[in-house]
């Protein structure tokens, strides 16, 4: 997973990095697909509340999740629940789908009871 950050108007840590980096990545486990793209973007206001904006892209599906705090490991980590929140969702969403159309055709099959397997 390719990770870009963004910090808009503040310089970012070193530590701060390294704190959001592998929360980041660790994303790529609800995601199959290995052409991930993601960005961090960090911001803070006049008085002094962080926006930290994590945004996953890879073909097919978008994901966004914005959220502000004191601290920008306090946003960053509730923007990361927001996302796995959707995330997930968002695959067991298709996953019923997937089963519901399989059960359809299951039903509209029919199988004679003499028929032997």
């Amino acid at each position: 997973m390719q990770v870009k950050f963004y910090n808009h108007g503040l310089d970012l840590k070193q530590e701060t990095r390294e704190y959001i980096l592998p929360k980041v990545q660790k994303m790529q486990k609800y995601i199959s697909n290995n052409n991930t793209q993601a960005q961090v973007e960090i911001q803070e206001n006049k008085k002094g509340i962080y926006t930290v904006e994590v945004q996953i892209q890879f073909p097919g599906n978008r994901y966004l999740a914005r959220e502000t705090g004191k601290e920008i490991e306090e946003a960053a980590d509730l923007a990361l629940d927001d996302l796995k929140a959707q995330i997930i969702k968002d695959k067991n969403k298709r996953r019923t789908l997937q089963k519901r159309g399989a059960i359809s055709i299951k039903k509209k099959l029919s199988i004679d009871e003499n028929a032997r397997f």
